[in-house]
């Protein structure tokens, strides 16, 4: 993909709603009224578009809101607390089929960190998913996941209640670990301890955590200018 993708913040959901229920409903089978909730109306969406494809609408999507609410659903994040007021949370992120494995989850992810860096964020937290619910058959990724980017432990979160699932000792195999969460990875988030067994969506949670004080964004250096997505 040559041709620069667009991105903005805003706080009309429609473009990212359809895009979403483009992903999730239709692609991945999840029922519209568990896709769709509450935190949408409250929420800002950032937005990804390819000018050479208006028709698409939206490419790429991720919600973002205050605080913690939907992520502590799953994991425990008493530790963040102390930065209450500064903690952005993202959630509902996903890219149309044709522009999955490019530079777009990277391009997305760009645009909000530099959104992020220009408000004062210090941390940015949400869930990321795995396909599937078979725990068993994720563990080698889950491990990877952990020997790679374990959060430390005065910030860790940890998943928590029924559904969590813990990782056992193994080898891990990052290769099949998803294009959004290698670009988290990259540029220099951390995973919690443990995942989710969401059954309502068909897969399994890990919870993204990111100091935005040790953002790193290939092609950027250390830090993204400001300003500087396309």
């Amino acid at each position: 993909m040559d041709r620069p993708l667009t991105f903005e913040i805003t706080g009309d959901a429609r473009a990212a709603c359809a895009l979403r229920r483009s992903v999730f409903v239709e692609e991945m089978g999840i029922a519209p009224e568990i896709e769709a909730d509450s935190f949408d109306a409250t929420s800002e969406h950032a937005i990804l578009r390819d000018p050479g494809r208006p028709e698409l609408g939206a490419i790429g999507t991720a919600r973002l809101a205050r605080g913690t609410a939907y992520t502590a659903r799953e994991f425990d994040l008493h530790r963040l607390c102390a930065a209450e007021g500064r903690v952005v949370e993202l959630g509902r992120t996903c890219l149309h089929p044709d522009y999955r494995g490019g530079t777009a989850a990277l391009t997305l992810f760009r645009g909000i960190a530099e959104q992020l860096l220009q408000r004062g964020v210090a941390y940015l937290v949400g869930t990321a998913s795995l396909p599937g619910t078979d725990a068993a058959a994720l563990m080698p990724v889950l491990r990877g996941l952990r020997d790679a980017a374990l959060a430390p432990e005065e910030l860790r979160p940890r998943a928590r209640g029924p559904q969590a699932v813990a990782v056992t000792a193994g080898a891990g195999d990052l290769r099949a670990a998803p294009p959004l969460i290698k670009a988290y990875l990259r540029a220099g988030a951390w995973v919690g301890e443990g995942a989710w067994i969401d059954a309502d969506f068909g897969c399994t949670d890990i919870c993204i955590l990111l100091d935005m004080a040790r953002l790193r964004l290939p092609g950027a250096g250390r830090r993204a200018p400001l300003g500087s997505v396309a």
